[in-house]
């Protein structure tokens, strides 16, 4: 797979490309996460019957944890589309006058926040939750190795511990 990598550069670079880019940075309380398979991927959108796992299937996330403070996120054009939407949207209510009967003002920020970083490609602050999310995906995504730089693996083992089979090297799976 790593020998054909090189072939396969040309055939999947567009498809990254194409990916909205956003760099999130942890709150100083908390760090990533990366392992020895740091590439990880999620999608909220289930398309039942078929896997939601792919580089084109909507809703894709991808995240590469760059640094123990900083992780890469490519996430579906689907979403940046929403974001803006929904920033149009909250401007013409703030015209209107009704804003304040709309979400919450943490939420609104947030929105805000995040289109500024799409638009301009500023880290944008990560909340804790978000950390503890993508650390997870680490430990489900490792072949072996989960690494941490304050040593911290509190939630490596509590994975483990409720789902044994994130500490167990992948292997065929048949059936």
């Amino acid at each position: 797979s790593i020998a054909d990598l090189r072939n396969r550069i040309v055939e999947f670079a567009p498809y990254f490309y194409d990916k909205a880019w956003v760099l999130f940075e942890a709150p100083e309380s908390k760090t990533y996460y990366i392992s020895d398979n740091p590439i990880t991927l999620q999608n909220l959108i289930d398309h039942s019957p078929r896997g939601n796992l792919g580089l084109l299937v909507e809703g894709i996330e991808i995240y590469f944890p760059v640094s123990s403070n900083l992780t890469l996120a490519m996430i579906c054009q689907s979403y940046k589309k929403k974001i803006y939407t929904s920033v149009r949207q909250m401007n013409m209510l703030r015209i209107l006058g009704v804003l304040d009967e709309v979400g919450t003002p943490q939420s609104r920020g947030s929105l805000l926040n995040l289109k500024h970083a799409l638009s301009t490609g500023e880290a944008i602050q990560a909340r804790g939750e978000s950390v503890i999310n993508k650390n997870s995906l680490q430990v489900m995504f490792s072949s072996r190795f989960v690494f941490s730089k304050d040593g911290d693996f509190e939630l490596v083992e509590s994975m483990i511990k409720q789902n044994p089979e994130f500490g167990k090297p992948p292997g065929m799976k048949v059936g």
